[in-house]
């Protein structure tokens, strides 16, 4: 059975850290919804990457 995944990268805005972002009361149940939507969620230097697996 192959697995395939969409993948969906978002830049960050460069003078916003994503520690800031990860931090935010606000952005933590924005950050919720989408655990519940992609099947993982990647923090990379500056951007954040969506991972949903197909199949």
């Amino acid at each position: 059975m192959d697995v395939f995944e969409d993948k969906i990268e978002i830049e960050v805005i460069p003078d916003i850290s994503l520690l800031g972002i990860q931090e935010k009361e606000e952005n933590k149940f924005a950050l919720l919804i989408l655990e519940n939507l992609v099947d993982k969620i990647e923090f990379k230097e500056k951007s954040v990457l969506l991972i949903k697996n197909k199949g």
